[in-house]
């Protein structure tokens, strides 16, 4: 993975499979924000996707979801090209995860703080966005949508690259008692065990190693850690990462993407 000078962002490549993960610039419009659901200008954030459209594929070949928190995916295909690229309110609805088989259709997923991954296979190919904040993490949306992927032989375990995006670090994600139950109840409902991934803070608070959730889910779908890539970036105490914990509603988004080439 390299630094891209133009949009700033960690650039992917596998081959076929083109993407990458963009970071906060404050030399860019609007820190570099790619959201258009989460904003304080459209304009400056449509300067932005042209900006990174200029270096991938054109707008008029995006297929974009609008996030909700749900543990639904969803695959898009040729017909679904523009929608959410120029207008948020043409995005596909309701969904969290997204894939596609189809060359030249870029897609992917929005946070900050919450975990984007974006799913590489070079053998089918395809690729596949997911974004896991605290509630997809809860509903179990990585395990659901890599099952499906797994099951439909969409996925391989020896061939699959999975990236995590920036996201936030566990000494700065501090829970309450019903959202550590919350993780406890998703754990045992795919049948791992999360205790050790708590520690305690003040008074009834917790702190929440949500990084190590989503590796152990990965682990026991049989992905070899030798292809996963973990970050290192903790977005709340990170300059050229957004963090709605640190900037409140201000903040603008990462955007975890990539396309197969033709």
């Amino acid at each position: 993975m390299k630094t891209n000078k133009s949009v700033k962002q960690i650039e992917i490549c596998t081959g076929r499979i083109r993407g990458g993960i963009t970071l906060r610039d404050s030399s860019a419009p609007e820190n570099g924000n790619q959201a258009l659901h989460v904003c304080l200008s459209p304009e400056k954030v449509m300067e932005n996707r042209k900006a990174l459209a200029a270096q991938t594929l054109p707008l008029e070949r995006w297929a974009l979801i609008w996030q909700k928190h749900t543990d639904r995916f969803v695959r898009v295909f040729d017909q679904d090209a523009s929608r959410g690229s120029l207008d948020k309110n043409d995005s596909i609805m309701d969904y969290d995860a997204v894939y596609t088989t189809e060359p030249n259709l870029l897609i992917g997923v929005y946070t900050a703080d919450c975990l984007g991954l974006l799913i590489c296979d070079e053998s089918t190919p395809l690729v596949c966005a997911i974004h896991s904040g605290w509630k997809g993490t809860a509903q179990n949306i990585v395990h659901k949508t890599m099952k499906h992927l797994l099951d439909k032989k969409l996925i391989h375990p020896q061939t699959v690259q999975i990236y995590f995006s920036p996201s936030i670090g566990y000494d700065s994600f501090e829970i309450g008692p019903e959202v550590k139950e919350a993780f406890m109840q998703s754990g045992k409902e795919i049948g791992l065990d999360y205790s050790d991934l708590f520690k305690p803070g003040k008074e009834d608070r917790w702190f929440a190693d949500h990084q190590a959730m989503n590796l152990r889910v990965l682990a026991s779908l049989g992905i070899p850690k030798e292809n996963i890539y973990p970050t290192e970036t903790d977005t709340k105490t990170t300059d050229t990462a957004f963090s709605f914990r640190r900037d409140g509603k201000a903040t603008g988004e990462h955007f975890t993407y990539g396309w197969i080439d033709s």
